[in-house]
């Protein structure tokens, strides 16, 4: 969780890697539609909380990438830098039931902050 890439766009890249590292177009393809995702219409949980979401053909159970940087990454969409970035995606043979459900716990748990502050101390 502790990311060292300045740059939005490489941390998301490094996420998406995450979730499928046996398949980098496929991983490169979705880090370039969060990146835009994200300049366009960016999800922010908490403040400095970004939430990018998709469904993905080839995962067999919702997955989700965590990562923190606590000098956080520039958007100029959001008022203040993103420090931690949530990555969910989940299969697109669940419907999107099973997606909405991991939607609301991410949610409910960020929002006791908690979780935020561990990752940002380095706690997990």
């Amino acid at each position: 969780t502790a990311m060292g890439q300045a740059a939005l766009v490489d941390a998301i890249s490094a996420l998406t890697r995450s979730i499928f590292p046996d398949d980098r177009i496929r991983a490169d393809r979705m880090a370039n539609g969060f990146s835009a995702s994200a300049r366009r219409e960016p999800i922010a949980l908490e403040p400095g909380v970004l939430l990018l979401h998709a469904h993905a053909d080839s995962l067999a159970a919702p997955t989700l990438a965590l990562g923190a940087r606590a000098e956080g990454w520039p958007l100029a969409a959001l008022s203040e830098p993103v420090r931690i970035m949530v990555i969910l995606v989940s299969p697109e043979n669940q419907g999107p039931e099973a997606h909405l459900e991991a939607l609301t716990q991410i949610a409910r748990v960020f929002k006791d902050r908690q979780l935020g502050a561990a990752l940002l101390e380095g706690r997990l």
